[in-house]
């Protein structure tokens, strides 16, 4: 039995795909502390995220298999924000709440999540 799942969970694990280098990046209403991104407590602020310059292929950009997190640390998250790349089929970008906060994304007609 424990062979049969063992041999299950490697057979997932070889299935999917592969996001090695996969990091946190972490967005909030305004930059906080050393603006590194690592955390909620060092997140980058939306003008940061909208950046083109942000979305590429170095460490400290965001790059497929990334996940970007959003943070309630600095309060609404209200500027514009705009996803620069699309990821590739094995690596998506993935946008979550930071564990622990419920942040708000407010936009109006002339703001909100841009895909460009």
């Amino acid at each position: 039995m424990i062979k049969k799942i063992l041999a299950l969970l490697l057979s997932l694990m070889l299935a999917m795909p592969s996001v090695a280098g996969a990091k946190g990046v972490y967005i909030a209403g305004a930059t906080q502390g050393d603006d590194s991104g690592t955390s909620c407590a060092t997140a980058h602020d939306e003008s940061w995220f909208s950046a083109q310059d942000n979305w590429g292929t170095d460490a400290a950009d965001m790059t497929p298999g990334d996940t970007i997190y959003f943070c309630d640390d600095a309060g609404p998250i209200d500027g514009q924000l705009i996803v620069r790349a699309t990821g590739t089929s094995d690596a998506l970008y993935y946008f979550a709440p930071a564990f622990g906060d419920a942040p708000v994304l407010s936009y109006s007609a002339t703001q909100g999540f841009l895909f460009g």
